[in-house]
């Protein structure tokens, strides 16, 4: 009896120590962490509205396929998973080279790859592989109970351009093969510099007497006459409209940025529901940025009796027109915006829809802001009859701007004739518009009376000139008198030149005696963040010029150079010492603004060990935090490594080169959450410049 207990406590403890070995090994298999690259998707790399394969992503030792197609106005869509044990797809879109995104995740669990039909992928809750316990794997699987869930399908698509997308967009039908338990569904979003506006059914916004309105719909406001003073198509109510944050608009193409038009990026439309029977119904959304949420409802009685299947649909739009269309009675049509920077307006363009055949004379200029209403005039451009057009229309007007000073862009429309247009415009929920009914046409006066204003923004966008350029007038002669020098160039003015083939504007800041650009080369913006992405700008080899490999998406070579200039925009990595990129070693490449490869503009250069020492050492903090708080906005864009060629410590640690070299390294800035200071590295590391002026 004693050694039949013995054994049977034998058994046991053997059992319960191939438990833990196994629970151990599962354990540490699922938080081995994987190399998982970051995938930028170029918008010029993709199909327009056809979805590709990109890539691969490996996390937790599976393979899934990665999927993007570009809409036609060149913004991006990528589709793939998130492995959450099981895995989960999501959608991501991007605008503006990534500037602006919004990515939902799908709150099911599906296969980690989708399948493909046609031009769907369909990503599906019967794929979702079977994950079992420790206690599952040690017993026959007929008797290993793992969780099931209802069967759902997401398909996701390309959306084709229509009147209301000029770019087209994407959808994800998301269909329930049994009534769900809840009549919700939450999806987790996450997005970057993008604000929401909620456009409710227009009997909620307007009341009797704004805007002469008479009575309203859901859809359509009234005057006495019975004329239509505004509609709102029944998929824009209960949608949302969605815009660069903080009202960013306009076209900065001419002065080295990219044409923002009128700021709009996506226009999520309230989703339609409908089952197998062709039965249909509008679902509830709201979009909550706070929690990171977009919450569907639909009415659970009508679940109750639908036909299953049943197919959510909403649809994401990629257009920057207005979803809400103003009627043909009102004669000035003014929307309010805030002025980017110093400057110049060379044009003003407005979005019009015929109202009647053959059009009527039209024009466009600006007006000083005054406490909220239009003000006095600034410029305005010539009358023109765009005939029967349903589009964008351009209009020269000449006139300067004043960094952020409010100013009110206006078109006026001669509608005499019985002919107009109508114009285009959301709800934003801040007072940015106004209307006048009985303005006399090409009359520019200043404080245009009878003006009704409304939380409105209107489908116009100015595009800007570039300023006067910085002039070296040395060796000129004026009344005979010669000039020697460089007239003296005040720290705070903005830099214009050309960097990777492109024109480009940087400003600059005064700092411990020295005038610094305001941001790494290769970066859109000045850092808001130490951690804003698109502020981390380029990495580049010590020596090198902008030849392309300093970009985080270029081509790697393990191929050494044998000149200064390689000839090529490839990375060059993998080397063993001295660890640069070229042999022999040439110490003079950054030396200086006539440094042979000095990648900064004329009258810029590399800063030296010693500036980057004095600059450091003034911070409030020596790490990331006091490097951020310093005027520079200095930010922890990582580093490309040279030994196998990847970018890694991205937000992790900042590292900026120096122009001095150390024996057969060079010396750099480094920063990180309990450091900060001046080391040595190999040459062929890829790090941020900050270009500082020459004294």
């Amino acid at each position: 009896m004693r050694k039949f207990i013995t054994s049977i406590f034998f058994l046991l403890s053997v059992a319960v120590i191939v438990i833990f070995i196994i629970f151990v090994v599962n354990m540490g298999s699922n938080n081995t962490p994987s190399q998982q690259p970051q995938n930028v998707i170029k918008a010029k790399n993709l199909s327009v509205l056809k979805i590709a394969s990109v890539g691969k992503t490996v996390s937790e030792g599976v393979v899934s396929e990665e999927y993007a197609f570009k809409t036609k106005d060149n913004g991006t869509v990528q589709i793939g998973t998130e492995r959450h044990s099981p895995p989960k797809p999501y959608v991501k879109m991007d605008k503006w080279d990534g500037e602006v995104s919004l990515k939902i995740q799908m709150p099911f669990e599906t296969g980690d790859n989708p399948q493909v039909r046609g031009d769907k992928l369909r990503y599906s809750t019967a794929d979702k592989p079977v994950t079992l316990t420790p206690w599952q794997k040690l017993i026959p699987l007929s008797y290993a109970q793992t969780p099931t869930q209802p069967r759902v399908d997401i398909d996701i698509y390309p959306m084709q351009p229509d009147s209301q997308n000029e770019g087209g967009g994407m959808e994800f039908d998301t269909i329930f093969y049994e009534k769900p338990t809840a009549n919700q569904i939450v999806f987790p979003i996450e997005t970057a510099n993008l604000d929401f506006f909620y456009q409710p059914p227009l009997n909620q916004e307007y009341k009797a007497s704004d805007k002469g309105i008479v009575s309203c719909t859901q859809t359509d406001c009234y005057d006495k006459n019975g004329q239509v003073i505004d509609h709102r198509p029944e998929n824009v109510v209960g949608s949302y409209a969605v815009y660069y944050k903080d009202g960013k608009s306009g076209d900065y193409t001419a002065i080295g940025g990219k044409n923002y038009t009128t700021g709009k990026a996506f226009h999520i439309y309230r989703p339609e529901v409908s089952d197998a029977k062709g039965n249909k119904i509008w679902g509830d959304m709201n979009i909550n940025t706070d929690t990171g949420t977009l919450t569907i409802t639909v009415d659970q009685n009508w679940l109750d009796n639908a036909t299953y299947p049943v197919t959510v649909d909403p649809l994401f739009g990629s257009t920057d027109i207005g979803g809400n269309t103003n009627g043909n009675v009102w004669m000035l049509d003014a929307s309010r915006f805030t002025a980017p920077d110093n400057g110049t307006i060379s044009s003003i363009t407005v979005y019009l829809h015929n109202y009647t055949s053959g059009g009527c004379n039209i024009n466009v200029g600006y007006y000083n802001d005054n406490a909220g209403s239009v003000g006095t005039q600034v410029a305005h451009g010539t009358a023109v009859n765009p005939g029967d057009l349903s589009g964008y229309y351009s209009i020269n007007v000449t006139g300067s701007i004043v960094k952020n000073n409010l100013y009110f862009l206006a078109v006026q429309k001669d509608s005499s004739g019985g002919s107009s247009y109508s114009t285009f415009y959301d709800l934003i929920g801040e007072q940015r518009e106004g209307y006048n009914t009985s303005h006399t046409f090409n009359d520019w006066g200043d404080n245009p009376s009878g003006m009704f204003y409304f939380t409105d923004r209107l489908s116009i966008y100015a595009t800007y000139a570039p300023s006067a350029m910085n002039m070296d007038i040395s060796g000129l002669k004026i009344q005979g008198i010669n000039i020697g020098t460089t007239v003296p160039w005040p720290c705070g003015n903005l830099v214009n030149f050309t960097y990777n083939g492109n024109p480009v504007i940087y400003r600059t800041v005064s700092h411990n005696g020295a005038c610094w650009m305001d941001r790494n080369l290769g970066a859109s913006e000045v850092a808001t963040a130490y951690n804003d992405t698109r502020a981390y700008g380029d990495l580049f080899q010590w020596g090198r010029l902008a030849d392309g490999h300093q970009l985080r998406t270029s081509g790697i070579t393990t191929n050494l150079s044998g000149s200064d200039n390689p000839g090529n925009s490839n990375f060059i990595y993998g080397m063993g010492g001295p660890t640069d990129w070229r042999s022999p070693q040439n110490d003079n490449l950054w030396q200086g603004v006539s440094g042979i490869n000095n990648p900064c503009p004329p009258g810029w250069r590399i800063p030296t060990q010693a500036e980057w020492t004095t600059e450091y050492s003034s911070w409030s903090s020596q790490d990331y935090n006091g490097a951020f708080a310093s005027p520079l906005k200095l930010t922890e864009g990582g580093t490309h490594n040279y030994f196998n060629g990847l970018v890694v410590n991205v937000s992790i640690e900042g590292y900026y080169w120096s122009s001095t070299v150390n024996y057969t390294y060079a010396d750099y800035l480094s920063f990180y959450n309990s450091f900060a200071g001046v080391e040595s590295t190999g040459r062929a590391n890829g790090d941020s410049v900050r270009c500082i002026q020459n004294p």
